[in-house]
């Protein structure tokens, strides 16, 4: 069962990247327990029916110089260099090269935050000297007294909840701590509610349990319009019938096109004690003053169960 799990993990992943790498939605997960079969993917008492394992031969040969395949199609691979292996490896690494290039980053500006989004009328969020504003240095870097750019540092304060299904809703809480070195501290946690039929083995009404994670990050890319953001952390699920721990990637993105418009994405893959977990969500938001009210799509993979729906929040600029 543990070598199962271990491949179902690996496709899963597999799927999972080509997916994002691609633009094709991931199919919806059977339901099959809800609250209760997540706890036990994590807990490792899987509850799948077995299946059998299926062998194959594969209909391309390696001949000589290349590949021939079963249409007789073959190239070569003049020196060593395959170009399908090349261009592979440009879509991979293209989430973090592309932003790079269109943003236009320079590491070596000062960059500073203001109080919200489009604050003063500003375009954007994030202020670059010379760029958004005149070349000054940001807080806590500059003389008593004189003027700076913005802020060293920023605050993003959320809450929220969304609707899986008539017996199923998911409240949750993050906190995001920015500063003008690119360094970010974040933190994101759900609470999985289940209303549990009449008559449930288990004698409960409800069942719940919270998942988050902790993360560290890094800004690598980011303009006055836009910021991309890749970090690594620990993922938690915090259950009465004992605590699970795993690791977590984060990439996300927040557009700040026209006032008062922020778009925000967001995809995690990672574990937690023998699940794997995955999560991708997008929302829309409008600022108004220090606050941003915004409504998406959230949708939560952990082992073979699927938590999705839409969700509404409110989140304090600071």
């Amino acid at each position: 069962m543990r070598h199962r799990s271990t491949r179902q993990t690996a496709i899963t992943s597999v799927l999972f990247l080509t997916c994002m790498l691609t633009g094709v939605s991931l199919s919806p997960i059977a339901w099959a327990g809800h609250v209760g079969g997540a706890r036990s993917s994590a807990h490792g008492s899987s509850r799948s029916s077995s299946g059998s394992g299926r062998g194959g031969s594969s209909s391309s040969l390696r001949t000589g110089g290349g590949y021939r395949s079963g249409n007789g199609y073959s190239y070569s691979y003049a020196y060593g260099f395959d170009p399908w292996s090349w261009f592979f490896l440009r879509a991979l690494v293209s989430p973090f090269w592309a932003p790079h290039a269109i943003t236009d980053d320079d590491y070596s500006r000062t960059y500073a935050f203001p109080g919200a989004p489009y604050e003063n009328g500003i375009d954007g969020y994030v202020r670059i000297d010379g760029v958004t504003g005149p070349s000054l240095p940001a807080a806590g870097e500059a003389p008593a007294g004189q003027s700076v750019l913005g802020h060293s540092a920023a605050l993003r304060l959320s809450a929220e909840g969304a609707l899986i299904s008539s017996t199923i809703n998911r409240f949750g809480f993050s906190a995001l701590l920015s500063t003008n070195s690119r360094v970010e501290i974040g933190t994101d946690w759900s609470l999985l509610r289940e209303q549990l039929p009449v008559g449930d083995p288990s004698g409960k009404a409800v069942d719940s349990l919270w998942i988050g994670s902790i993360d560290a990050s890094m800004v690598f890319a980011q303009g006055p319009n836009s910021q991309f953001r890749t970090g690594l952390g620990l993922r938690a699920m915090v259950d009465p019938t004992g605590n699970e721990y795993g690791i977590n990637f984060l990439y996300a993105m927040d557009f700040y096109p026209v006032q008062p418009v922020v778009l925000s994405f967001r995809g995690d893959l990672g574990t937690v004690g023998q699940a794997f977990v995955a999560r991708a969500r997008g929302t829309l938001g409008l600022v108004l003053g220090r606050f941003e009210l915004y409504g998406g799509y959230d949708k939560l993979w952990i082992g073979e169960e699927a938590f999705g729906g839409p969700t509404v929040g409110v989140r304090m600029w600071n």
